[in-house]
């Protein structure tokens, strides 16, 4: 908004003059206080806002303001009110709500005793309207100017620089800081005064100049032509020119010159460009003038329009060739060549060709090119290049004449080493001597030394003039016998002969011996009559000639070449048939062959080696690196190591990998090549594939390990077991004496838990070491699992899923049915603790059979045959290999401290193996565990299943006679209160030999033997066949604290005997006499029917 301010001295005018003015004004005046209401309005201001003067007398001042315009407007009148009267632009709203401009003037005076405001508003939409345009074509001009790659320019009438366009900053200028400057500055001293002449023309009232060429100088001093068009600018008296170069005077005058614009445009490169057009032409016309070539333009009429003929060898004077057709020009011979060449041209594609003329019964060979020529892009002419070739021809003629020869005396030395034929070789050498030397017979001679004459050998016959006899011809005797004598190469030319009346025909001889380590052994004859001989003939007869001596002279020695190849063939087929051989070797050899560089790249390999390490294909393995088998660089490194210093490996054992990742074991039996400086340039070897034998050895290594174990923990059983029956047992006598709320049954009780834990601790290291007492008995592993299962849904809980999947024609087993309760408890366990979250736990059993093969390869399955598999499955989390390494062993836990003793796997074991059978494991991490069993199956009907002790419920006492023997006090001690504190008699004993004693002594019924198995002296079995010798229905209970294998050598674990396992509470005991006390009277008759067995 623009503001104008101006003070007014408010001098009071008559009613009727202001009434006037204010009527016919032809601006819109609004009268109103300084702060709102309108107080009058003129008839132009209710045309020009749209409202009626009642609406506008009703309306304050900011109600004809646009919202924007009114605190602008309140600002402005409240400087007015202070009287002072401002000239200002604003926006006014019409009541349509049009917005519009204007130019207000706003004045104080007073007004009924008060200060009012005149308003005078002039409506100025035209004028914006105009001052935009006049903006938008100034912008449109500006940019037109930026986007002129020329140089524009505006020049007053003193030659300074008033505006001149952003493209002078091409050479190194800012407008900027040209404006102001003298144009004349920058414009080459030598281009000045002209330059000067031309701009001030226009003072003279022409309107333009024509254009010229001067030379500007850019800020690095260099100098660039420049086109020049400029215009003069002129003003008439009445106007300012804003028109950008345009005039209002059809007549400019000299004394309204103002300055001059125009336009510079760079020409550099036009001018660089006609200077090297001319320069291309002054060239071309300096080569043209050096050619030898000539050189015709014709036009599409084949019309000639230029030709170059410094060396006309055959069209003689072209001065006024210009003109004229190729067919007035040209020999008529030529004429088809030409008019094929020029329609070639205008079909758009070059001719070549050939042609001779004779010129003074020389023959003169030309070539001739012939390219089209091109205007606006059509065809306009033909360019023809003639060369002369005659030389050329020449030596194509003399070359092909050469190389005849050469093929020639190539097939001559082909038959030379080709045939033992000596014969078929002369003649060969004399066709080709005819044939060369153009002769119409040749005749080869050979020296025979006996007789010192010439024999003819070979002859090549043809028209000849010489009279022939049965030795040849006389003539041609005699000329060769002179050329022996002399002993050299003769021509003979021109040969009389009587009778012939034409001296033309005469023939014409070349005669030439053979010669060999100074001997003559043959001649050459050669004769014609068409020209005579030459020495270059001469020449070339000799070299037949030598031809010849050698094919004589290696007649005999070719024989004995034949032979030598012979012999060279027949090692050269033995050696094939040696490198096939061991070609076949190589690749059905059963060990890995290969052979390496020192880096590791694969040479060659056979088919054992791929298989080896796993290649599909020998490309595989060749693109494979020998260094990436070994599982560790440095592996690889000791091994070259290694063989560096020995130069070779034999027996060399090494753990490598195959291309799946997995381990394979080898031995190798290397060999090195070596440099003269020593380096190892190449491995030779082959490969054992040893990982089955080294799979078997670590499979003997662990059993070996776990026997191991296994009789540690026998060599102690048996006095842990005597101990820990002691501690047990007298722990539940204290128990059973005590009141209950006596202070010492707790300690008791703690003392009676702990030996129970070693006792069961005792029975875990011998179920692992498979050395504790079973009783097997046939039985169906179906029905053990049924009898478990009942037990397992409370122990391994609701969250985990129990499914079964039983084989219902399952085979008999032979086992201990408690030990295979425990075995299922166990891994029950196991899989219940690997699934803390919940999962599936499936156990399956189903009959398989091993063949030979497959039991040959895993020590661990033996023997061959069918088997019973037992199968308990999780989806728990799993086990690395690195755990599944250790698993079975005593001891081994991943559990938490105190949660687990390590022995729960190690019993299972050595349950399964005690029984016979072989346990595998099958786990990845997060992946879940697979316990897979096999029992040996047994023919034989399984019993009943087990009935658990839990349910037993028979008496503990009673008042039979107990015979009771046992060589450890302490136990005798302990068993015989037990006994007596339950009613029975007891008659104790601590050897064998006394217990017989005691037998023999007490005459009443003794109703059970309880007896020790192993003691000093008699052992147990020993003392229960003698005592049976007198009381052969004596019930016999064993006990024993030692492992399986040395009551197995008491040989009780065969028989069906009664047995209790030391250690064992008192409760045990006597559970275990009553059960064998209510039996039916079958241990006697078993004796006895054993030993009628063993008599009979």
């Amino acid at each position: 908004m623009t503001m104008n301010v101006k003070r007014n001295s408010m001098l009071p005018l008559p009613r009727e003059a202001w009434q006037n003015l204010f009527d016919q004004s032809p601006d819109a005046i609004i009268i109103h206080e300084p702060d709102k209401q309108i107080l009058e309005v003129n008839k132009k201001a209710t045309r020009l806002l749209g409202f009626s003067r009642t609406e506008l007398l009703k309306m304050e001042i900011s109600d004809i303001h646009p919202a924007e315009a009114r605190e602008i407007s309140q600002t402005i009148l409240q400087r007015v009110k202070q009287r002072e009267a401002m000239h200002y632009e604003i926006e006014f709203r019409k009541k349509d709500s049009t917005v519009f401009p204007a130019e207000v003037s706003a004045t104080p005076f007073k007004y009924i005793n008060n200060i009012a405001i005149q308003t005078v508003i002039r409506d100025i939409t035209a004028r914006k309207l105009t001052e935009q345009a006049v903006k938008n074509s100034e912008k449109k001009l500006q940019s037109i100017i930026k986007a002129i790659p020329d140089i524009v320019y505006r020049l007053d009438s003193d030659s300074r620089i008033l505006f001149i366009s952003d493209s002078i900053r091409e050479y190194g200028y800012e407008p900027s800081e040209l404006v102001g400057k003298n144009i004349f500055d920058l414009i080459h001293p030598e281009d000045r005064e002209k330059a000067f002449f031309k701009v001030n023309e226009r003072r003279t009232g022409n309107r333009r100049t024509r254009s010229f060429e001067i030379r500007f100088l850019t800020r690095d001093k260099k100098y660039i032509s420049f086109d020049i068009h400029a215009k003069g600018l002129y003003q008439e008296p009445v106007f300012v020119l804003e028109a950008e170069g345009l005039y209002n005077s059809d007549v400019p005058r000299t004394d309204s010159f103002l300055g001059s614009q125009g336009v510079a445009r760079d020409v550099s490169i036009k001018k660089a460009a006609q200077t090297a057009v001319a320069e291309s032409e002054k060239k071309l016309n300096s080569i043209l003038s050096s050619m030898v070539d000539l050189v015709f333009l014709f036009d599409e009429n084949g019309k000639l329009i230029t030709a170059h003929c410094h060396n006309n060898g055959f069209l003689g004077n072209m001065d006024d060739a210009d003109g004229k057709s190729y067919e007035e020009i040209f020999p008529a011979r030529l004429h088809g060549l030409f008019s094929k060449a020029f329609r070639t041209n205008q079909n758009g594609h070059t001719s070549e060709s050939e042609f001779w003329i004779r010129k003074q019964e020389e023959k003169l060979w030309y070539s001739a090119k012939f390219s089209p020529t091109y205007s606006q892009g059509s065809y306009s002419g033909s360019v023809a290049v003639i060369r002369d070739i005659t030389e050329r021809k020449m030596t194509e003629e003399m070359l092909r004449r050469k190389s005849r020869q050469d093929e020639l005396m190539l097939d001559i030395a082909r038959h030379l080493t080709s045939t033992l034929e000596l014969k078929q070789v002369l003649t060969q050498i004399g066709k080709s001597a005819k044939d060369i030397l153009k002769a119409r017979e040749c005749s080869i001679y050979t020296l025979d030394e006996k007789n010192n004459d010439l024999k003819p050998v070979v002859h090549i016959p043809g028209n000849s003039n010489l009279k022939r006899t049965s030795r040849g011809y006389s003539t041609e005797d005699h000329c060769t016998t002179e050329a022996i004598k002399k002993g050299k190469g003769l021509i003979f030319n021109h040969i009389k002969i009587k009778g012939s009346m034409n001296g033309n025909n005469s023939p014409h001889l070349i005669v030439v011996p053979f010669i060999t380590e100074k001997k003559i052994i043959g001649a050459l004859c050669l004769q014609r009559t068409s020209r005579a001989f030459l020495d270059e003939d001469l020449s070339l007869a000799e070299t037949f000639a030598a031809f010849a001596s050698t094919a004589l002279k290696n007649a005999h020695t070719y024989q004995e070449l034949q032979r030598e190849v012979k012999v060279r063939q027949q090692a050269e087929k033995s050696r094939l048939e040696s490198e096939e051989q061991y070609r076949q070797f190589f690749e059905e050899d059963l060990t890995g062959d290969y052979i390496s560089t020192a880096d590791g790249r694969l040479l060659a390999c056979n088919s054992a080696f791929m298989k080896i390490f796993g290649f599909r294909s020998r490309e595989e393995a060749l693109n494979t690196n020998v260094a990436s088998l070994y599982p560790y660089p440095e592996d690889r490194l000791d091994f070259l190591q290694k063989l560096i210093e020995n130069r070779k490996m034999e027996y060399h054992e090494m753990e490598l990998r195959r291309r799946d990742g997995k381990a394979v074991y080898v031995i190798a039996n290397m060999a090195g090549k070596f440099d003269k400086n020593g380096n190892l340039m190449e491995i030779k070897g082959y490969l054992f594939d040893n990982t089955e034998q080294k799979i078997l050895e670590q499979q003997f290594r662990q059993a070996q390990k776990m026997e191991a174990i296994g009789r540690l923990a026998g060599g102690v059983a048996h006095d842990f077991n005597n101990l820990l029956t002691i501690i047990t047992g007298y722990s539940e006598l204290l128990l059973h004496r005590l009141p209950k709320n006596d202070k010492s049954v707790k300690d008791i009780q703690h003392i009676k838990e702990a030996g129970e834990k070693a006792s069961r601790l005792t029975n875990q290291l011998l179920a692992f070491s498979r050395r504790q007492v079973l009783q097997p008995k046939l039985i169906n592993l179906n029905a053990i699992v049924k009898e478990v299962s009942k037990m397992l849904h409370r122990l391994i809980g609701e969250d985990i899923e129990l499914e079964m999947n039983l084989e219902p024609d399952l085979g008999t087993i032979q086992a201990d049915p408690g030990q295979l309760e425990q075995v299922l408890m166990n891994l029950a366990i196991n899989a219940r603790d690997a699934m803390p979250g919940g999962g599936r736990l499936i156990i399956e059993t189903t009959n398989v059979i091993f063949a030979r093969d497959y039991v040959h390869k895993h020590i661990a399955i033996q023997p061959a045959g069918n088997y019973v598999l037992l199968s308990i499955q999780d989806t728990g989390t799993g086990m690395d290999e690195n755990t599944q390494a250790h698993i079975f062993e005593p001891f081994f836990t991943t559990k938490e401290y105190g949660k687990g003793t390590g022995l729960g796997l190690s019993t299972v074991y050595g349950i399964v193996k005690q029984s016979g059978g072989f346990i595998w494991v099958n786990s990845s991490v997060s992946k879940g565990t697979t316990f897979t069993i096999y029992f040996p199956r047994v023919q034989g009907d399984a019993g009943k299943s087990p009935v658990s002790p839990e349910k037993m419920r028979t008496s503990e006492g009673g008042s039979e006679t107990i015979l009771l023997v046992e060589d450890e006090e302490m136990v005798r001690e302990m068993a015989v209160r037990i006994l007596k504190e339950k009613g029975y008699t007891v008659l104790a004993s601590g050897h064998g030999t006394q217990a017989m004693e005691v037998s023999n002594n007490f005459r009443k019924k003794i109703d059970l033997l309880v007896t020790d198995i192993v003691m000093p002296g008699m052992s147990g079995k020993e003392l229960v066949q003698n005592i049976r010798k007198e009381r052969p229905d004596l019930k016999v209970l064993y006990i024993s604290g030692y492992t399986d294998e040395v009551i197995s050598q008491q040989g009780l674990l065969e028989e069906d005997v009664n047995f209790l396992q030391k250690p064992f509470p008192p409760q045990k005991l006597l559970m275990r006499i009553r059960e064998v006390l209510e039996e039916e009277k079958k241990d006697g008759d078993r004796e006895k029917g054993k030993g009628k067995r063993e008599k009979g």
